[in-house]
């Protein structure tokens, strides 16, 4: 089976040097192995900061660590879905190759992570937040190869019920907003439900906890051995329960518009009418939009809450810093909302990456990183300099881009993204510095439609160029090329018998 790498490599030699990735790294690495803290985050639009110029969000701790360190600026998610974007961080394969092809399918519990490979090498390693493995891991105290690990009451349905409890004794952590409540009621379907509500108690937020788990096994962590140490916080991901000061922290008179397409596609027309997003009212789209803002709010403060708990047991240095994110959020964009798109808010995320003496502070790179290149790229920031491969040996899609980030060798000219079901990849996205080739469905040979948009001069994806533009072809041929060379999963894809949650 021909692996990604293989692949572009190939494409190179065959005439298509323009869209290929770099090879792997041979730049010399200092042997210091340092520490590595990761804080994900759930659903954070790759814009959705101050420091990527939102007009509307202050975002003062992302802002902080984005200046002491590199602030990626073309990130894509591996898949612009929870589950399989998860695990394409953990594995560094895409979702066709490790099996977890959507939130409603299992995340083989015997399948190795790049979190194993680091155990095996010696790291410490622990976990908190959620990973929706949807393989019942997360009850563990281990699990994907993190030695502790612990959920934190990740699971929506768990919290919101037991909000919704105390909403009715004498002492309710919050009130619902009479006005946000009434936009709730009208946008809610059997599938997608938007909810929120301000809290003047918010000890049941998972990410209350997630925080405190962090922050004390920064206290706890070994140190004579570098360790790894993951933070998968839930928000900016509806439902957005929010402490009140951030749950109001954005008036609703402040609130930008989404980027409207000049005309929709069939299918995102279709998701659009199913869920009534089509009949939303700008007032109702604000309401959203200002809870959203506010999330990252939350998210942003919590952030900044453990870095300083970082600096403050004196680990900062010894510790390479990653934040990130799943996959976007529609928001609006297109019409839509959440996620599942290869449109930008859907498919981007945001990436700051903070590695003293590696990393230039304060610089911004258009290295093109998809998901699983992230914990090549970060553990080779940290000096492990672990194999390109799981411990089964299966070779890894991701690559080392510290190189790269570093300014010592060139990094990939394309990146891919796929969203996969049952019957194959249904959608597939590669990207370029200059274009994103999406195809929506597979035919016998050849993808059954195809858009183009220009990120340079169309960042928001509004004009399709498919049949006009030369480079069309050549694109199509490397996206073909990539599909037909994604390897087999080890384990038979297995849905759930209820479905995962989002």
């Amino acid at each position: 089976m021909t692996t990604r790498r293989e692949l572009l490599k190939g494409l190179a030699a065959g005439g298509l040097a323009a869209i290929t990735a770099a090879s792997r790294p041979a730049h010399a690495r200092r042997r210091q192995r340092k520490n590595l803290l990761i804080i994900s985050s759930d659903e954070h639009r790759h814009d959705a900061m101050s420091c990527a110029g939102h007009p509307v969000l202050q975002t003062p701790r992302l802002d902080r660590l984005a200046a002491q360190g590199m602030r990626l600026t073309q990130s894509v998610a591996s898949a612009p879905l929870c589950a399989p974007a998860r695990q394409s961080m953990l594995t560094g394969l895409l979702p066709s190759e490790h099996g977890q092809l959507g939130n409603g399918f299992v995340f083989d519990a015997r399948h190795p992570t790049l979190v194993d490979a680091a155990r095996d090498a010696g790291i410490y390693t622990a976990g908190f937040g959620k990973l929706h493995l949807n393989n019942g891991q997360e009850d563990l105290a281990s699990c994907a190869g993190f030695q502790r690990f612990d959920a934190g009451y990740t699971t929506e349905l768990w919290y919101i019920t037991e909000l919704q409890k105390q909403l009715k004794s004498s002492k309710p952590p919050g009130r619902l907003d009479p006005e946000d409540e009434a936009v709730w009621k009208a946008l809610s379907t059997k599938d997608h439900r938007f909810w929120g509500m301000p809290l003047d108690d918010a000890s049941l937020l998972p990410d209350e906890r997630i925080a405190a788990l962090t922050k004390q096994e920064l206290e706890h962590a070994p140190a004579d051995r570098p360790w790894l140490i993951y933070c998968s916080l839930r928000q900016p991901h509806h439902y957005w329960t929010l402490p009140r000061r951030h749950y109001y922290r954005y008036a609703l008179e402040l609130i930008d518009a989404p980027v409207l397409p000049q005309g929709m596609t069939r299918r995102d027309r279709e998701r659009a009418s199913r869920y009534g997003w089509d009949a939303m009212t700008p007032e109702q789209v604000a309401v959203c939009r200002a809870r959203y803002y506010g999330a990252i709010d939350y998210v942003d403060t919590q952030v900044g809450g453990i870095l300083d708990h970082l600096e403050k047991l004196g680990l900062a240095e010894d510790t390479v810093v990653a934040y990130i994110s799943d996959h976007g959020e529609q928001l609006g964009e297109h019409g839509l909302w959440f996620k599942g798109t290869m449109h930008p808010g859907s498919v981007r995320v945001p990436t700051i990456i903070r590695a003293p003496g590696k990393l230039e502070p304060g610089a911004e790179s258009e290295v093109l990183l998809a998901g699983v290149d992230l914990l090549p790229t970060l553990m080779n920031l940290a000096g492990w300099e672990l194999p390109a491969m799981l411990p089964d040996g299966q070779p890894i899609s991701g690559q080392d881009l510290s190189g790269a980030l570093m300014g010592l060798e060139g990094g990939p000219k394309a990146q891919f993204a796929m969203m996969a079901g049952s019957r194959g990849v249904d959608l597939s996205m590669l990207a370029t510095q200059q274009h994103r080739l999406v195809a929506h469905g597979l035919g016998r040979d050849r993808p059954k439609a195809l858009q183009l948009f220009d990120r340079k001069s169309d960042p928001h994806g509004r004009a399709n160029l498919v049949h006009e533009s030369p480079a069309t072809p050549a694109l199509q041929a490397a996206l073909d090329a990539w599909l037909a060379g994604l390897q087999a999963p080890r384990f038979p894809p297995k849905k759930v018998g209820a479905g995962g949650h989002s």
